[in-house]
C-alpha cells in the first residue's frame, strides 16, 4: 500500500505548510491532483495517473529533512 503512504506524505506537507507560502497556489493544486489520483486507486472511477513535478518533489523532500 505504497500509495497510502504517499497520500499521507502529501496531506502532511499541505497541512504543515498551510498559510506559510511555502507552496504556491498552483503547486498546492498540483499536489491535490496527485492526492485525488491516489484516492481514486482501486475505485470504480479511477483517475488517470498523476505525479507532481520534479520541482515540487524537491520541496517535498526538503520538508522531510
Amino acid at each position: 500500500m505504497k500509495h497510502l503512504q504517499r497520500q499521507h506524505e502529501l496531506q502532511e506537507a499541505l497541512s504543515s505548510t498551510a498559510g506559510t507560502g511555502y507552496f504556491t497556489v498552483g503547486e498546492r493544486i498540483i499536489i491535490n491532483q496527485e492526492r485525488g489520483y491516489l484516492l481514486s486507486i482501486g475505485t470504480e472511477n479511477e483517475l488517470r495517473p498523476f505525479k507532481v513535478t520534479e520541482s515540487i518533489e524537491v520541496k517535498l523532500y526538503l520538508l522531510r529533512k
